[in-house]
């Protein structure tokens, strides 16, 4: 049974960083819809920062190298998260990070076709990871997201 995450209840976050994991090329994947479906669902209006990260292979501890490229990260429902960053409850967030790989200059134009408004108001921030970073121990790699406390 699949697991279900509602974010409508958190609100009062005022950062939240959205990693989906994938054992599956980006162009077989339908892991790009639960991105849209996960921001749709944000409604706080202390809300300063979203991250945004897709991982291509989630068994690995080289997180640097399994980012997904970011010409992939087009294929993100980017006119559904257009919506929601139009939101007032969203009106003053500052940051929406897209943490991938490779060229940027696709994603940026999807980007400001699809998203003009945050777009234009330097709202994304693309993001390649340092070489030498690890952000997370190893072991933290299936843990599942759960309804739980939103505090």
């Amino acid at each position: 049974m699949p697991v279900v995450t509602l974010l409508e209840p958190c609100t009062n976050l005022r950062t939240i960083t959205i990693e989906l994991l994938s054992g599956e090329p980006p162009e077989h994947t339908k892991i790009v819809k639960c991105a849209s479906v996960l921001v749709s669902q944000l409604h706080s209006p202390f809300l300063d920062t979203i991250t945004l990260r897709i991982d291509n292979n989630p068994y690995s501890v080289v997180w640097e190298g399994d980012d997904w490229n970011f010409d992939h990260l087009r294929m993100v429902d980017w006119r559904s998260i257009n919506d929601t960053l139009e939101r007032p409850a969203l009106k003053d967030l500052r940051k929406f990070e897209i943490i991938g790989r490779g060229p940027k200059g696709a994603l940026e134009a999807c980007l400001d076709e699809l998203c003009r408004n945050a777009y234009r108001r330097g709202l994304f921030r693309l993001t390649v990871r340092d070489q030498n970073s690890v952000d997370r121990p190893p072991q933290d790699i299936m843990v599942p997201p759960t309804l739980g406390r939103y505090d």
